[in-house]
């Protein structure tokens, strides 16, 4: 309805801004988060056409983070990354600026992989330099982001307690980010690493690991009623990986080929990758 007001009252100086809050925050509950990517490039056009600076600026930050939780391949989002990067700096949006760099850095570093790759410190952005700010301001949106980006990072490199640690500081700043793609991302990660240490913990360790697992995907199953083709490979797979350490065999393979074929359908390439974690 937004949407139709604005096109209808030929509202420009709002364009951008509904725009940009309709695909953030709504799109990916009933459609492909790929759909809410190309809202946010016109959210970012209007903006600048229409001198909404702040709304474009707003759209080119949210619209690299869905890229990289779509799966877009890691040389183009990094290209896209650098390109918005510059144009949030000609229009001076620091914490926009900062939270486009922070994303850039994690392409950079899944794109060389090295022993120090868990760590966002590079050519684009500097946790140790970044994180004393976004603390002093108490920027919820980019401490969350950081430690969730951190937790994705240790899984895929196999350092797990790492992850789980990441996870536990991502979670005291999960509000910053409610109503974005990157909460069900979370729970996802969240239970993905629970379940990698469970079989190494002792047995009361174990019963609140799978709490917590059992938790996340409650919230995932019922984001994937909505939208089964952003959600229901990730619930899938974590139920895939429930099963395994629970030692249901049978009952794993068949949640593993599901989360394969709902991966492909959907075209959320980075499924590989996250099916096996400890592999280049």
């Amino acid at each position: 309805m937004a949407l139709s007001l604005v096109e209808h009252f030929n509202a420009k100086e709002l364009k951008s801004k509904i725009i940009f809050l309709f695909a953030t925050f709504i799109v990916h509950r009933k459609h492909h988060l790929r759909d809410a990517i190309t809202l946010l490039q016109e959210a970012y056009s209007s903006g600048i056409d229409n001198g909404d600076f702040e709304y474009a600026s707003n759209a080119a930050v949210s619209k690299c983070r869905y890229s990289f939780f779509n799966g877009l391949k890691l040389t183009e989002l990094e290209r896209e990354m650098a390109f918005y990067s510059n144009a949030i700096a000609q229009l001076e949006a620091g914490n926009n600026l900062s939270q486009n760099q922070m994303h850039h850095q994690v392409v950079l570093n899944l794109l060389s992989i090295d022993e120090n790759s868990c760590c966002l410190e590079g050519d684009a952005y500097d946790e140790e330099k970044s994180l004393p700010f976004h603390l002093a301001v108490n920027d919820k949106n980019s401490l969350h982001l950081l430690y969730l980006y951190k937790l994705i990072l240790c899984y895929l490199l196999g350092k797990f307690t790492q992850a789980l640690e990441n996870a536990t500081s991502a979670e005291q700043y999960l509000e910053g980010t409610i109503g974005m793609v990157s909460v069900p991302n979370f729970h996802f990660y969240d239970s993905l690493v629970r379940l990698v240490v469970y079989l190494s913990v002792s047995k009361s360790e174990q019963k609140q690991l799978l709490f917590k697992v059992i938790s996340n995907q409650d919230k995932l199953l019922k984001w994937a009623h909505y939208a089964p083709m952003n959600f229901q490979h990730k619930y899938d797979l974590v139920q895939a990986e429930k099963a395994r350490v629970l030692g249901n065999i049978l009952e794993a393979e068949d949640f593993y080929q599901r989360a394969i074929a709902g991966a492909c359908k959907n075209e959320y390439i980075q499924g590989k990758r996250t099916l096996f974690p400890n592999k280049n």
